[in-house]
């Protein structure tokens, strides 16, 4: 069996703010807090979110990613670091 994670947006903690908007678009009623810890949400260094990633991975067994066309410039630095 498989588990995929679709990831709603992935940014530094400088973007948060705009990566809040853009996760309400898919859940409206989720606050900043929620956000920030949700697992379809990446925000942090390349290395921090790695980390995350990892954790989801051991957490709850997710075995792959998807990840937003848009998101895929930012998150090429991650998966060199998760290689």
């Amino acid at each position: 069996m498989e588990f995929n994670l679709l990831v709603w947006a992935v940014g530094t903690q400088a973007e948060a703010n705009t990566l809040s908007e853009r996760v309400r678009q898919f859940q409206p009623g989720f606050t900043d807090e929620r956000i920030r810890t949700a697992p379809g949400v990446l925000i942090g260094t390349p290395q921090e979110i790695a980390d995350r990633v990892r954790e989801c991975r051991d957490r709850y067994g997710i075995t792959y990613f998807t990840i937003f066309e848009w998101d895929t410039e930012t998150f090429a630095p991650v998966i060199e670091l998760l290689k």
